[in-house]
């Protein structure tokens, strides 16, 4: 009995990591960890709530309860879930046992997981110190996907930077030698006798405008160029053909 509960147990923790680290954790997943630590440790339903450490509001992102059932949440007792970071075990007005565990990595917490003990029995110690280690690992999920989608966000703001420096040093150039070219333009207008210098103004205008649209035409080109799995020799053939 007891090897059959330690393969049950080490069976859990594996399936459970590698759904977790398999792809971007959601509920899909959570739903799956839940019903797995229901089945295997024969514990009642129970749902995985997302918030600040300390927070007076948590998202329930994944439950398994059914329609009907108790709650938890519904005591909004938000601030007392999110409280700690440590596993409490508490009871509900309806006299209900739970188990709240924190889902938390080396840096910070963030949310709990909240199971039900069926009534009349008490969790184990090996089933605490499981459930514990599913809740870190859950954690690290998140931790890992946040820094992630931190990293995404880092890197668009560096594209956006690098945009902004190519049309500062190409188009907005450009810009700025036309309103120039039209500042003298005025100027020479007022003047009749100035109708060959006007004529040359609006020549160079004109050119000026052919080149800002040139840099244009370059800047989006270079911007919307994907290799999208090709080698360079096809990118730039595919690239070539368009023209």
């Amino acid at each position: 009995a007891e090897l059959t509960r330690s393969n049950q147990s080490l069976e859990l923790l594996y399936q459970s990591i590698a759904r977790l680290h398999g792809a971007p954790p959601g509920r899909e997943t959570y739903l799956s960890v839940l019903r797995d630590i229901e089945r295997v440790l024969g514990l009642g339903h129970g749902l995985i709530c997302l918030g600040e450490p300390g927070g007076h509001r948590g998202e329930v992102v994944a439950t398994t309860l059914q329609p009907g059932e108790a709650n938890p949440c519904d005591q909004r007792r938000c601030a007392w879930c999110h409280g700690t970071d440590t596993t409490r075990a508490s009871i509900t007005p309806e006299g209900e046992q739970l188990l709240t565990l924190p889902l938390s990595d080396a840096e910070r917490q963030y949310g709990v997981m909240i199971l039900g003990i069926t009534h009349g029995s008490h969790p184990e110690a090996w089933q605490i110190q499981l459930l514990e280690a599913l809740s870190r690992h859950i954690g690290v999920a998140i931790g890992a996907e946040r820094r992630m989608e931190q990293s995404r966000r880092l890197a668009l703001l560096e594209e956006r930077a690098v945009i902004a420096r190519e049309l500062h040093d190409s188009l907005a150039q450009s810009l700025a030698y036309m309103k120039i070219q039209v500042a003298r333009l005025q100027a020479v207008l007022r003047r009749p006798e100035k109708q060959a210098e006007a004529e040359q103004i609006l020549h160079e205008l004109r050119e000026g405008l052919h080149g800002a649209y040139r840099q244009l035409r370059e800047l989006l080109s270079t911007f919307r160029l994907r290799m999208e799995g090709e080698d360079l020799p096809s990118a730039l053939a595919k690239t070539v053909a368009e023209f």
